[in-house]
């Protein structure tokens, strides 16, 4: 009964702090930033060792095949015409749509621990914009290690058969891999990011949930976006885009729903009964 009543307990908190609408609109401005980004790097790329002719491979493995030919234009446009003014353009739009992103998930995590934000509006543009940066990094990194990894092993089973067996063995555990690193990532944003103090080891229980929540909801949606032939039918080129979408709105709400998590565990060490950390809806 108690697991029920806290269940209850958390829920109703959740509507109260109408979580859905700051997960909405984190979502949105961090899709918006996608676009700059992917501007950003296809002007940056020309100057690195890489070749047209490699990204293109890349960009063909991958991408979904409506977008391959809008994407290979772009990428060849970028080889050719790319210059400072256009980088700089990207970049300013990057950082102002990613950290408007991070902006709504502060105020999200000011909304669940019901803290009044104080802080000068530059300073968190800072923080957003840096938080933006290691979020957007350790993100690649799994989507790399999750859905990437056996492509990049079978390219070192030719070239370094001693990787290889190495990435082999890393692979075979590459969802715990995933969850522990989110779970890092997590703990450090509820620390970071909401306008007060607290320890790290109080942030982990919400942390695993969402790092746990994150992984397994991206699973069964991939298999869904996989294999139901539905989605293309009703929303046709743009079903990418909105599966993306849905796909980050539900992963912020859960990032949300653990801070939720973790404030009712923090009432309860300190001593709250079920009903007190329930009274904390009507504190707001």
């Amino acid at each position: 009964m108690k697991f029920f009543a806290s269940i209850a307990a958390i829920s109703t908190k959740i509507k109260h702090d109408k979580i859905n609408a700051f997960a909405a609109e984190s979502a949105l401005f961090i899709i918006m930033s996608f676009i700059p980004c992917l501007i950003l790097l296809m002007l940056i790329v020309k100057y690195t060792p890489l070749t047209e002719e490699l990204i293109l491979n890349f960009v063909n493995d991958v991408v979904p095949s409506a977008f391959v030919p809008t994407a290979t234009k772009h990428i060849h446009d970028a080889y050719t015409d790319a210059n400072f003014t256009m980088i700089l353009i990207s970049g300013i739009s990057l950082i102002w749509a990613a950290g408007k992103g991070f902006v709504s998930l502060i105020d999200g995590l000011n909304a669940v621990f019901n803290i009044k934000e104080h802080r000068n509006w530059f300073v968190i543009r800072l923080y957003a914009i840096l938080y933006t940066i290691i979020f957007l990094v350790i993100i690649l990194l799994c989507v790399v290690i999750y859905v990437l990894g056996y492509r990049i092993n079978d390219f070192f089973k030719v070239k370094a058969p001693v990787i290889s067996g190495i990435l082999d063995k890393i692979l075979a555990f590459r969802a715990l891999i995933v969850i522990f690193v989110l779970t890092v990532l997590f703990t450090f944003l509820y620390v970071a990011i909401p306008n007060r103090h607290t320890k790290i080891k109080r942030q982990f229980p919400g942390a695993l949930f969402s790092a746990v929540g994150w992984t397994g909801f991206s699973f069964f949606f991939s298999l869904y976006f996989k294999y139901s032939s539905r989605l293309s039918e009703i929303y046709g080129s743009l079903t990418t885009i909105v599966c993306v979408m849905l796909w980050l709105y539900v992963c912020m709400y859960i990032f949300l729903m653990g801070a939720e998590i973790n404030l009712y565990v923090e009432q309860w060490n300190a001593g709250s009964s079920i009903k007190a950390a329930t009274d904390i809806t009507h504190k707001h």
